[in-house]
């Protein structure tokens, strides 16, 4: 399976320029490296800025949509919106979101759904939020979120989802997980999914590792996991492209 590296800018940079003068590096520095798929999800703004540089092997992504299409939803963004600028993933139920914002497993599911119905690939976030939760805590958390995430949603839906494993703990502090602890934890998703569906629509969902991710240790989690989450390494050009060549040679 192809390593699939997602950069999410979160609320960098400040401005266009600067969003266009690091995306334009990102491009550079990953031109010709093979065997990686890479996704940017920069803020929802400079999504028309960027889809005016026509490339062939970053694609865009949301940080995040919501569940309707249209209506009076002050502030919100829809898929449909989001597909017009050349959007094809967006990132679902990242840790922030329900810290911040509150979002809950039920609504999780709902923006899942709207991002299949527009078209959008998904970038889906599980993870425990307690450095010391034990295997078995662990596995129930992730479990209850995959399977309220995932609640009628048809399998062959699975084609165009991605889970990242995002240990919530970890993210941003430089803390991360071991490998083992890694593998763990993408075998069970597996499992889940196994469990919910069959074993081919499984096998198609590819698992990232998020949480303090950078070129020191992205090799750790490209050996046993399918890619990685990249959240503030992604807005470093140089270091992104470090981890994207480093998982090209997984």
């Amino acid at each position: 399976m192809i390593k699939f590296i997602v950069a999410n800018w979160k609320l960098h940079p400040v401005t266009a320029q600067e969003a266009e003068t690091l995306f334009k590096s990102v491009l550079g520095g990953v031109k010709g490296v093979k065997n990686v798929d890479v996704a940017v999800c920069p803020p929802a703004i400079f999504l028309p800025l960027l889809n005016q540089i026509k490339v062939k092997k970053i694609v865009l992504g949301a940080q995040n949509l919501f569940w309707e299409e249209k209506g009076a939803y002050t502030g919100e963004i829809s898929g449909p919106m989001l597909r017009q600028f050349g959007c094809r993933y967006a990132i679902v139920g990242h840790s922030e979101r329900k810290q911040y914002f509150y979002e809950t497993d039920e609504t999780i599911n709902l923006k899942l759904k709207a991002a299949f119905k527009a078209g959008l690939k998904a970038v889906l976030c599980a993870g425990e939020s307690d450095r010391g939760a034990s295997e078995k805590e662990v596995a129930q958390i992730l479990e209850t979120q995959i399977q309220n995430a995932l609640a009628g949603i048809p399998k062959g839906r699975l084609a165009d989802l991605t889970i990242a494993y995002e240990p919530v703990w970890a993210i941003g502090t430089g803390l991360t997980v071991t490998p083992d602890d890694a593998l763990k934890a993408k075998l069970f998703i597996k499992k889940v999914l196994m469990n919910l569906y069959d074993r081919p629509s499984a096998e198609r969902v590819r698992i990232l590792y998020g949480g303090s991710v950078n070129s020191k240790n992205i090799s750790d989690f490209v050996q046993i996991l399918d890619g990685a989450l990249v959240g503030g390494a992604s807005v470093d050009a140089t270091e992104f492209v470090k981890i994207v060549k480093i998982a090209s040679l997984a």
